[in-house]
């Protein structure tokens, strides 16, 4: 089972790895909310399957997201 500092790594990473492909940054939100809703559309929202100790968190229980995203990475960072 993963920590929530680990997955919290994983995260970032992925976000790097997302702007890198896109040569620009993506994931610029005007807020802590804005930011989250952008990572989350294009990397997908996470699930208590995926990261048990999620809805725990207590930083999240200042947001309300009113839709669950899948995993788009792919078809926004299609292989050239």
């Amino acid at each position: 089972m993963m920590t929530m500092l680990t997955m919290m790594l994983l995260v970032q990473k992925r976000c790097l790895i997302a702007e890198m492909f896109a040569r620009k940054i993506i994931f610029k939100g005007s807020s802590d909310a804005d930011q989250l809703d952008k990572i989350f559309k294009i990397l997908g929202s996470p699930t208590e399957t995926d990261w048990p100790e999620y809805s725990s968190f207590p930083f999240l229980k200042n947001f309300k997201f009113a839709i669950s995203y899948k995993c788009l990475f792919r078809e926004t960072f299609p292989r050239s």
